[in-house]
């Protein structure tokens, strides 16, 4: 059985953190919208729901349709969710959102979130974004 993983310190209120669009159904057909699935919390997601510090550190290594982001007070402050924005101990750069529910567990819940998270999130790149240093970076 894997260790569980070490819980780093709570995100400053006043931070953004940003999330990779790693699927293009992350955003709508016309790139102006987020959609929900954006939110989701996948099986293999068992450390919490990925955010990078920066929109370089969201897409770092990864293939990507975009980048959407939130301010960390607005998450933490959804009434009645008990979410949690951390650092990552193991990894520079990276967060993680806590006490997301699966979608397969409740389903209901994930989505409620999820639509909640939409509203308070914002389209930072709407196509994907290599930025100097990414392996797909094109001069």
């Amino acid at each position: 059985m894997a260790a569980p993983h070490v819980l780093g310190d709570l995100l400053a209120p006043d931070s953004e953190v940003f999330r990779a669009c790693s699927n293009k159904n992350f955003l709508n057909n016309l790139k102006t919208e987020i959609r929900d699935r954006a939110y989701y919390r996948r099986p293999k997601d068992t450390d919490g729901l990925s955010f990078g510090l920066t929109p370089d550190d969201a897409v770092q290594d990864l293939e990507n349709f975009g980048v959407i982001g939130a301010r960390v007070a607005q998450i933490q402050n959804l009434p009645n969710r008990g979410l949690e924005v951390r650092t990552d101990p193991e990894l520079a750069g990276h967060a993680l959102l806590h006490s997301l529910p699966y979608k397969h567990e409740n389903e209901k819940l994930a989505k409620d979130i999820a639509w909640e998270l939409v509203k308070i999130s914002r389209i930072v790149h709407n196509d994907s974004y290599y930025p100097p240093g990414h392996h797909l970076h094109a001069p």
